[in-house]
């Protein structure tokens, strides 16, 4: 289903989970149960399904022979993961909605690039938004000082 680097950030998810919840992998549902979890915490995170990818979670469900949907083994996955890191905000409006781990090591570098793509948009958007305030303003200031200089020159 997912490319070769998404193995390592699934492997390292496991790892994670492993280091702080041994019960969720010694003692879980079922071995496919808590893949399935994984799978979907961090594709999630990564963006692996659709709408934004051509994956669809029934489909990793189906092949891991589950009967439940995977998101329902993510939610101890999720708790575990996020806390072993900060709280992120959540997405704007305008980008998908990513599930936030807390964790870069848990991103592909492709999903990294993205987010750095979208950051230095928002970067630039907000620098563009505060030209144009800047220069309205200054606008509305010439605008009034040429006004009062008519409303004098009047008198």
């Amino acid at each position: 289903f997912f490319a070769d680097e998404a193995h390592t950030v699934l492997r390292r998810a496991l790892l994670d989970v492993w280091n702080d919840s041994h019960d969720l992998v010694l003692h879980p549902k079922s071995a496919p149960h808590t893949a399935g979890g994984i799978c979907w915490a961090v594709g999630r995170a990564n963006g692996w399904f659709h709408p934004f990818a051509n994956v669809r979670q029934k489909d990793v469900q189906r092949h891991l022979w589950l009967k439940t949907a995977i998101s329902s083994a993510g939610s101890p996955v999720i708790r575990t993961l996020r806390d072993l890191g900060p709280r992120a905000a959540s997405s704007p409006p305008d980008y998908p909605d990513l599930l936030a781990l807390g964790h870069p090591a848990l991103l592909t570098a492709t999903t990294r690039l993205r987010l750095i793509g979208w950051r230095d948009k928002a970067w630039r958007d907000k620098a563009r938004v505060a030209r144009d305030a800047q220069g309205s303003h200054q606008a509305e200031s010439a605008s009034a000082m040429t006004q009062g200089r008519l409303g004098r020159d009047h008198r």
